[in-house]
């Protein structure tokens, strides 16, 4: 029975013979924003519905605030909500139906 020295074999079938060594290292567009890989579209879609809760939680926060205290000033907004105000510091419904 003939012994297979083990290190031998492994450095004559490196993983340069078989193009295992083919990584692709691009820049992060390549990378995260045009990928294909399954997982960095997992982690694209996990972030973009927890920003859009965020936002759409910040929103319902405002809108309820309004509801609540009708007649309270929302100006202090302004610069952040900018055409959504009122000048009497109110949420317009007609510009929200309008954008």
């Amino acid at each position: 029975m003939a012994t297979v020295d083990l290190h031998t074999h492994a450095e004559t079938h490196s993983h340069t013979e078989h193009g295992h060594d083919e990584h692709h290292h691009g820049n992060f567009w390549t990378n995260y924003v045009f990928s294909e890989d399954h997982k960095v579209i997992a982690k694209q879609f996990l972030i973009t519905g927890m920003a859009w809760a965020l936002i759409g939680g910040i929103l319902s926060v405002l809108f309820r605030l309004q509801l609540g205290f009708p007649e309270s000033d929302l100006s202090w907004l302004k610069p952040i909500l900018g055409g959504w105000l009122t000048p009497e510091g109110k949420i317009d419904p007609e510009f929200i139906w309008h954008w």
